[in-house]
């Protein structure tokens, strides 16, 4: 399947996910899809398919040590394309830790919301943004 194919069919496919974290917390499919991760491991199989796919196939000799390097790795479609598929999936790792995080805090969700829609579009800013706000929450064994 081409790369702008595949590209747009993740792309789509995560929305379901974090949709559901936003704007329907307690709905039995966010809830599901909070305690399974299972987004997160169709998207990590799938990584590591296209990554040991392009590992195989790429003549490039692999350089994770230099800027050069990795600039190397993604100057296809191909390795663009896993690189992405990695960031969604750590993004949404990190917005469904905040989300089951959050619920046993106790924090409330108007709170939360905006660090979950930050760590869909800029990952480590909102999960940075999260962990300040959950200091705020702190279980009583933490005190």
């Amino acid at each position: 399947m081409k790369p702008d194919i595949v590209f747009q069919i993740y792309n789509s496919a995560i929305l379901l996910p974090w949709a559901c974290l936003i704007f329907a917390p307690n709905a039995r499919l966010t809830q599901w899809l909070a305690r399974t991760y299972i987004f997160p491991f169709i998207y990590g199989l799938s990584y590591s398919i296209m990554l040991f796919t392009l590992l195989f196939t790429t003549k490039e000799s692999l350089d994770f040590m230099s800027l050069d390097g990795v600039m190397r790795l993604f100057a296809s479609k191909e390795g663009v394309l896993v690189g992405w598929i990695h960031y969604l999936a750590f993004d949404l790792v990190a917005g469904l830790w905040a989300f089951g995080d959050a619920q046993k805090r106790k924090v409330p969700h108007y709170l939360l919301a905006p660090c979950l829609a930050f760590t869909f579009i800029f990952g480590p800013f909102g999960f940075s943004l999260y962990w300040i706000l959950r200091q705020r929450y702190l279980l009583p064994k933490e005190i």
